[in-house]
């Protein structure tokens, strides 16, 4: 029977195994179809044939026929998963019958099977015990849904055979052809299992134990097999002590000299099968723990012996929840409190009970052996629920720091891996055992069933305390470095297997062959000088043959004399010892243990890598594949980086879809290929989760770095300004006379200045009493930049020596290193413009000319993110930290993909780089959207950006209050002092040369090119729109000409006549301001100039030809060009409503007004103006200012009309009803004239003009 066993015991576990996954996988279909109407599992399908299942009533057959879906595909694939569930139901009753035949047909003869003497057979028997339970918790879990479908299975069957064969209307019954009757066609074996099992499988099984014949034999001989393991497991329990003995002092086998020969190591690769054979029998046998209630005591006490409950308790406070199978969960606890209120609740039922209680046992009346056994339960269920998180958490701690020195001492030494296989196999499986019970225990699963960890009979007060040690972070990630470094251990096991199969192929020959020899000499000897042996002649021949050195050389070989293969020796030897170990006395204890390190050393010769795999093999991951991923988040952003161990569980996913990792619980090729689709889906997100990380950790590290830098900085200059000004200040102060004697714009400079000095010398203070705070501040974001920092290197550190190994993911990572360079490079640079929604009116509008020159109309704003400043130190700090990253990786060409990026955001899609033609966003601005504007480059929305800036906030119209740039606000156009020390920036803060160089740092000189030819293109839109203006004025400009020298209310009237005059300032502003800015670009790069821009040359030529449509009804009005209107249009400007708003005027000495800007439009639209002669048919005047005397007249020309006109409006001014704030602006536009502007920054060139300065001054001096 027993050798029997060997053969027949692993084939029911392959099939109990099948059976779980088939079953499995069709009950997914049922439970993922839903309760949509369309489908043909409803729960009220299920619930109407469960019923019928249950009570087997006659039914009408047009209620049956009711109750099947209408739908041919619905009803097809109801009838399809019907058939499937029975057939494996059917199988699964059949497998019931037979495992339960062999496993009590064996305990019920008696036997000497322990697990020191036959450690195979003592765990084929005990692991089929435990499928046994686990198969009837799987299926029950289905309860109500597996007896519906074996219901509908049943009335398909009958109705299709009904429906297809014969009637004969004369024999039939008329009953018969209207009910179905379920009892006369179902499987009533099937039926009856179904029903007894349903509701309470454990309850079943305890049943069928107690009331077989044999009941107490079972009974004790299954207890006492199970018991055989408890010094087994307390021994490979406590880890700490383990390592405290040396059992894994890994120093001592550095050397190689050391053989890991310890039996522990081979107990550790039991130690989860132990813990389920134990609750399972338990399970089973729930009275033998009543045996042990009054003599619980230590476990290994000397003062009796050793009893199932002394090793429930120490199991049970170590486990809450049991897999059953995949993610089906049970928690023991509550299962074995059932048992035993069953079992003690109603007393002893029958002397088959009596019998099997201990003689040491309490009365076998309920109330003395129920409180006890239950108080005892709830006891070590509370104790479980306070103290076996932590205790894991050490375990998960020891196993990582054993992984951890293993994959070190295999790098180092590969060879290694011989001496060490054994224990290493122990390692790998107890880090497996750690792995699943953290996915069982603390998996995200538990979210939303969370009384899963509770037990039945314990309150949830007890587990709301225990709560945080089952949802600890570092649980998770413990439990992810697991998972890593044990495939990593894994991969490095496999590449050194070589060396398994040489060590241990001559360890076997010269070896064990020998100590076998000596062993089987010395018994045969000693057999031969006793009377009575165990040993008779046909087994004495067997145990020559295994004294034999040949039967274990595994040398490649052929003929009559090879060698048999090790899978028969093997066999043989499991045969003989199962045939002498119901023998007494049995076998020496030393030989046994001889026999079985032989077994182990022919298997690691013959398929090390099988054995790997069967320790190191994991499939818990994948049916917890929600909390697999929440741990890979983990470690992803550990503090301080956990690259290695990301890169690892990213190649376990990738060796699961490789086949390498099998999943041992899918059978089915259908789910086999759906699990395939779902692990690459799963792979793909991990790989884009990797590559936004190394985004996000470049961002952090960039950001921290500019921070620092700026930080750094701003206290420097702090303290160097701050002296000096005040140096400056204390001088001029000294100095008061002198000063009294400066003109009106020195004396305002130096008042700026001083309030800038008085501004920073409190600031300096403040430095100095608030250093320690900021010194404190600074370290701080020191010790930030090297915690992401080193998580950033070490993430990238492990890709890179991934990358490194000749393999074929090399490409993918580095393709997606480079792509998210690409994207994170793309990301930010784009980020530079941020775009938002805003609350204007969203007018459509058409895209002429330049398609973002009407910005006003459209929803979007345009912002810079920092000053441009910052942002060229930002991406400086970008390219240094893309620079430190893979420089020593030759397969990554970062900067190839540096360049290209900055190449692509310098440009417009649809441009060649080569191209100086303008880039410009091609959908309509009318209907904009932020998810269209997200695929500009940077350029275009630097275009968005200053086409925004140059007319919707500098627009001095009456309409839309005051502008932007009305009051002067020196940072817009001109490079000003920061006065705070955290960095403040304006929408407008790119208008100067600083911030002009800056762009060309980040967009290089092709982008300024595009960006100076979009302004140009701007603003010569704006010059023909503004020529249309003066054409609609002609007459009313002619009669402002003529009334200058007239009385002011005359000049008043004429001026009331301009219907564009509001259009005429908004227009000259916004045209002064683009050539301003436009200008600016060309000090950055000469290429950029505007007098030698093609567009601008063309609207020059354009512009300047005479018009033969003249037209006038009054004096010489026909004669007149409009453009030659401009220098009146430029006086009259002065006189609309928008200037005599005191906001828009600014002092003298400013360089930055709207007056000023309307002044640099004027100078360089002075081409466009003709004097009459030209106008009459002669050569236009050159367009170069200083290349003929021609527009040095017209330039005197329009000083000395404005000059009138600013004469008139400060006579005028002088009445109460007037403001004399035109009048200012106005003579500001006429000092930037006469002034030399190289002291505002030579945006235009007025040498010419320097005649015309003593009539200015003697004009100015005059207002005094």
């Amino acid at each position: 029977m027993a050798s029997f066993l060997l053969d027949e015991l692993p084939c029911l576990l392959d099939e109990a195994n099948e059976l779980m996954a088939r079953l499995a996988f069709s009950m997914k279909q049922v439970n993922t179809a839903g309760d949509a109407p369309s489908s043909p599992f409803t729960d009220a399908r299920l619930k109407f044939f469960h019923k019928q299942f249950l009570t087997a009533q006659p039914v009408t057959l047009d209620k049956m026929l009711a109750q099947l879906p209408s739908a041919p595909d619905a009803r097809t694939t109801l009838q399809s998963t019907t058939k499937s569930v029975f057939h494996l139901m059917k199988r699964v009753h059949h497998w019931q019958r037979a495992a339960w035949g062999a496993v009590t047909q064996f305990f019920a003869e008696a036997n000497n099977l322990t697990f020191d003497t036959h450690r195979v057979l003592t765990q084929l028997l005990l692991n089929t015990v435990v499928k046994y339970v686990k198969v009837h918790l799987l299926w029950t879990s289905w309860h109500t849904a597996i007896p519906s479908l074996l219901a509908v299975h049943t009335f398909c069957q009958h109705y299709g055979s009904s429906t297809s064969a014969p009637v004969d209307q004369s024999s039939a019954a008329t009953t018969d052809l209207t009910m179905y009757s379920p009892l006369d066609h179902m499987d009533h074996h099937l039926r009856e299992y179904v029903l007894c099992f349903g509701t309470t499988p454990l309850a079943k099984i305890q049943q069928d134990f107690r009331q077989h014949p044999d009941a107490g034999e079972i009974a004790r001989n299954l207890t006492a097999l199970t018991l055989s393991c408890f010094e087994c497991y307390l021994g490979c329990h406590d880890l700490e002590q383990l390592r405290n003995q040396g059992t894994f002092d890994l120093e001592t086998f550095f050397s190689g000299d050391n053989y890991a020969d310890r039996s522990v190591y081979d107990d550790l690769l039991l130690s989860h099968e132990q813990t389920e054979w134990v609750l399972c029998v338990a399970l089973c046998l729930p009275q033998q723990l009543r045996a042990s209630v009054t003599m619980a005591r230590h476990p290994g006490s000397s003062g009796g012996a050793v009893q199932l409950w002394d090793f429930v308790r120490v199991v049970a406070q170590d486990q809450l929840v049991m897999a059953v199978f995949r993610d089906t969960l049970v928690n023991v606890h509550t299962l074995l409190y059932q048992q035993i209120a069953l079992t003690f609740g109603s007393g002893t039922p029958g002397s088959s009970n009596t019998s099997l209680s201990s003689p040491t046992s309490p009365s076998s009346s309920s109330s003395l052996g129920q409180p006890s056994l239950k108080k005892m339960m709830s006891t070590v269920s509370k104790h479980a629920l306070r103290s076996c998180a932590v205790h894991h958490s050490q375990r998960r701690q020891f196993y990582v720091w054993l992984l951890t020195s293993s994959v070190h001492l295999l790098t180092q030494n590969g060879a290694l891996v011989a001496p060490l296989f054994p224990m290493l196999l122990a390692a790998l499986a107890g880090a497996r055992t750690e792995i699943e019970w953290a996915f069982v225990h603390c998996g995200s699963h538990l979210a939303s069933s969370q009384p899963i960890l509770l037990p039945s009979h314990v309150k949830a007060k007890h587990l709301q305390r225990a709560q945080s040690s089952f949802t600890n972070p570092g649980a998770a990630q413990s439990c992810g470095e697991l998972l890593a470094l044990s495939h990593q251990l894994r991969s490095l096991a496999h590449q050194h297997l070589h060396f398994v199969k040489s060590y241990y192929r001559e360890f076997l020959v010269n070896g064990n062959a020998d100590a076998i020899a000596y062993e089987i000499d010395a018994l045969l000897s000693a057999e031969a000088n006793s009377s009575g042996g165990i040993v008779n002649a046909s087994v004495r021949d067997i145990l020559r043959g295994f004294a034999s050195k040949n039967r274990y050389s595994l040398e490649e070989a052929s003929g009559v004399d090879a060698p048999p293969l090790p899978a028969a020796w093997r066999r043989e030897w499991r045969q003989l010892s199962v045939i002498l170990l119901i023998r007494k006395p049995a076998l020496p204890k030393p030989f046994l243990r001889l026999m079985e390190r032989a077994c182990r050393h022919s298997k690691y010769v013959e398929s090390p890598g099988d054995v790997l795999e069967q320790q190191a093999s994991c499939s818990k991951w994948w049916w917890f594949v929600n909390h697999f991923e929440t741990l890979f988040h983990h470690l992803l952003v550990a503090p301080g980086g956990s690259g290695p161990e990301v890169i690892a569980v990213l190649e376990t996913v990738e060796a699961a879809i490789a086949g390498t990792y099998a999943l041992d619980e899918i059978v089915d090729d259908s789910e086999a290929q759906h699990a395939a689709d779902a692990m690459a889906a799963l792979y793909q997100r991990m790989r884009d989760v990797i590559g936004t990380q190394l985004e996000v950790m470049i961002d952090k590290v960039v950001a921290q770095e500019v921070a620092s830098h700026v930080f750094a900085t701003g206290l420097h200059q702090i303290d160097a300004r701050g002296d000096q000004r005040i140096l400056n200040l204390s001088k001029k102060s000294g100095n008061a006379k002198q000063d009294a004697q400066l003109t009106s714009s020195s004396s305002s400079f130096k008042a700026s200045e001083t309030r800038l000095a008085a501004s920073l010398s409190g600031r300096v203070v403040s430095t100095v009493k608030q250093g320690k705070r900021a010194i404190d501040r600074a370290a701080e974001e020191t010790d930030a930049l090297s915690t992401d920092e080193a998580a950033l290197y070490s993430l990238v550190g492990a890709m890179y020596t991934q990358m490194a190994k000749a393999c074929p993911q090399r490409s993918s990572l580095a393709n997606l290193v480079e792509r998210h360079v690409r994207l994170g490079l793309e990301r930010f640079l784009r980020g530079l413009v941020v775009c938002s929604n805003s609350n204007s009116s969203n007018n459509p509008t058409t895209t002429t000319g330049s398609a973002l020159a009407s910005a006003s109309a459209s929803s979007m704003t345009s912002n810079l993110r920092c000053s441009l400043q910052d942002a060229c130190v930002a991406l400086e700090s970008y390219m240094s930290c893309v620079q430190r990253l893979f420089r020593n990786a030759p397969f990554i060409d970062l900067a190839r993909v540096v360049l290209d990026t900055l190449a692509t955001e310098s440009r417009a899609h649809g441009n060649d780089d080569d191209e100086s033609t303008v880039a410009r966003p091609s959908c309509s601005l009318g209907t904009l959207r932020l998810e269209e504007m997200s695929k500009w480059t940077l350029l275009e929305r630097l275009q968005w950006f200053y086409s925004s800036m140059l007319e919707h906030l500098c627009a001095p119209r009456a309409a839309s209050g005051a502008p932007t740039i009305a009051s002067p606000p020196r940072q817009y156009f001109s490079a000003s002092t920061q006065e705070h020390s955290k960095p403040t920036f304006a929408d407008t803060n790119g208008f100067n040369l600083e911030a002009a160089q800056c762009l060309h740092t980040i967009i290089g000189i092709s982008g300024i090119k595009a960006l100076s030819q979009f302004i140009v293109d701007g603003a010569c839109s704006k010059v023909k729109a503004l020529g249309a203006m003066l054409e609609q004025d002609r007459i009313a400009l002619i009669r402002f000409e003529k009334s200058i020298d007239a009385p002011y209310a005359e000049l008043l009237m004429a001026v009331k006549q301009m219907a564009r005059l509001e259009d005429v300032v908004a227009y000259m502003t916004q045209i002064g301001l683009a050539l301003f800015f436009a200008s600016l670009l060309e000090r950055v790069h000469p290429s950029c100039s505007v007098s030698e821009n093609a567009q601008w040359q063309h609207l020059l030529a354009t512009e300047r030809t005479p018009d033969a449509s003249g037209g006038g009804s009054e004096g010489n009005a026909s004669a007149r060009r409009p453009w030659d209107l401009l220098p009146i249009a430029f006086a009259a400007s002065f006189h609309a409503p928008v200037w005599r708003r005191t906001s828009h005027v600014a002092a003298l000495d400013a360089t930055d007004t709207n007056a000023h800007m309307s002044c640099t439009a004027m100078l360089h639209l002075l081409p466009l103006v003709q004097t009459h002669t030209a106008a009459l048919g002669e050569s236009p005047l050159p367009s170069t200012p200083d290349s003929s005397g021609v527009e040095r007249d017209l330039l005197r020309d329009v000083m000395r009309r404005s000059s009138r006109v600013v004469l008139g409006m400060r006579r005028a001014a002088k009445e109460p009803t007037l403001s004399s704030s035109p009048s200012s602006a106005m003579l500001a536009a006429l000092r930037m004239f006469a002034v030399d502007a190289s002291t505002f920054g030579g945006h235009v060139a007025l040498g010419i003009l320097d005649e015309c300065l003593p009539e200015i001054v003697r004009q100015t001096a005059s207002f005094g």
